[in-house]
């Protein structure tokens, strides 16, 4: 049987046929999103998820671990050298912590100044959200682009703060320290003020431990006592200044029988004593690296990013 057509169904079908092909053409001219322009540089992004490439590219931690009623954003570590906005090179990287202090990767973050700009810049074709105040060190009032590569995040992939990450206990246990600390910042207003420097930078092939500021006071036995670290450790700069690093709390092996633990860490060792101008027993010590990142993990004994060179 011949099968007929009618002309309004031919023309009906070419009018169908037509109308898809320019939805084709109309898809293939819209531009990618901004979460699809995000993925098309994710495989570079994704060195960050090591915290040890993050420092070997010059960023440093803010040390202040962020946190509000409406999520987490971490522990920011910025690249100051980093001042355009580049696809593939966030001004920050943000970070977790895991409860042994192990860095865990979040998210990245790109920012801009608001200082000389009449409103914020695009990237990735979305619109830096803003104007935020500063939340940590290094970072001045801003516009930015938060993205949430490493971490879901139920609030979407560009939410400001993340409210699926639970921080563990020790952050709770280190940040009024780390806080604390902060007024020891800088050596030569800590020296002959509570503080003798030993003026003894101390490195090994596996790393280093700085100069050691030992309390005034402190004849060997250490302690225990978070608001009070027996030895602050810095780094010696290449303007002569002493900048903080981290902490150091000690006990003698011939004060207990087993390790102490402090912030949930077990101290490690038992080591000699290694800060001079004082009488620093065999001892189990405990390292806290808040100011300088330290690859290994913040309670690492050794930092390998600190030299005496």
């Amino acid at each position: 049987m011949t099968r007929r057509f009618s002309r309004r169904a031919v023309l009906g079908s070419g009018a169908v046929a037509v109308s898809a092909g320019l939805t084709g053409c109309l898809d293939a001219l819209s531009p990618p999103s901004p979460a699809e322009q995000l993925r098309e540089h994710e495989e570079s992004l994704s060195r960050f998820s090591d915290v040890a490439t993050a420092i070997d590219e010059g960023y440093q931690t803010a040390g202040t671990y962020v946190r509000t009623d409406d999520g987490v954003l971490g522990i920011p570590f910025v690249n100051t050298e980093v001042r355009e906005l580049d696809p593939e090179q966030p001004q920050a990287i943000l970070y977790g912590l895991t409860a042994n202090g192990q860095y865990e990767p979040l998210g990245l973050k790109w920012f801009a100044p608001t200082e000389g700009r009449d409103g914020p810049p695009s990237l990735f074709g979305r619109e830096l959200s803003g104007p935020y105040e500063s939340e940590t060190a290094f970072v001045p009032e801003h516009y930015a682009l938060h993205a949430w590569l490493f971490r879901e995040n139920p609030d979407g992939l560009f939410a400001r703060y993340n409210a699926a990450v639970d921080p563990p206990e020790l952050v709770d246990r280190i940040e009024p320290v780390r806080a604390a600390l902060d007024e020891y910042a800088v050596g030569s207003e800590v020296d002959g003020n509570g503080y003798t420097n030993t003026e003894k930078c101390i490195a090994t092939d596996d790393g280093g431990y700085g100069v050691a500021f030992v309390r005034d006071g402190t004849d060997g036995t250490g302690g225990t006592d978070p608001e009070k670290p027996p030895v602050l450790l810095y780094r010696l700069t290449q303007a002569w200044t002493y900048q903080l690093v981290g902490a150091e709390w000690y006990v003698p092996v011939s004060e207990t029988d087993e390790p102490p633990t402090l912030f949930g860490q077990e101290f490690h060792g038992p080591a000699d004593g290694h800060s001079p101008k004082t009488d620093q027993r065999r001892h189990y010590g405990l390292h806290a690296w808040f100011f300088r990142a330290n690859p290994r993990g913040m309670f690492a004994p050794l930092n390998p990013t600190l030299s005496c060179g």
